[in-house]
């Protein structure tokens, strides 16, 4: 299945129970932490991250997005409109010599 960033902001949407339109902002934090802690496991349990299950990677990743999708949603943003205003902003700091290679 394919979908737009609106598109899946829409679907995604769809499963949110819950109460409190904060509990998304508190989720984003935990999901983005255990992206975090899967590479830090790594770089404990091996010294590289290269050793993370890339499945483990995109389940995880999934669930910040579907967290980033919901606050987007309760705060009246959408996903593609962020996206597109990312780009805009990558490209202006790109013209101004901002992005540099480190």
């Amino acid at each position: 299945m394919t979908c737009s960033f609106n598109g899946y902001q829409s679907q995604a949407f769809e499963f949110a129970v819950y109460k409190d339109r904060m509990y998304p902002i508190a989720g984003l934090s935990e999901e983005v932490g255990e992206v975090c802690a899967l590479f830090a496991k790594a770089l404990r349990k091996h010294g590289e991250v290269d050793v993370v299950d890339p499945q483990k990677l995109q389940d995880e990743l999934s669930d910040v997005l579907w967290m980033l999708a919901a606050v987007a949603t309760e705060f009246g943003l959408s996903l593609q409109t962020i996206a597109d205003h990312n780009l805009d902003k990558l490209e202006r700091r790109r013209e101004k010599d901002e992005i540099v290679e480190r």
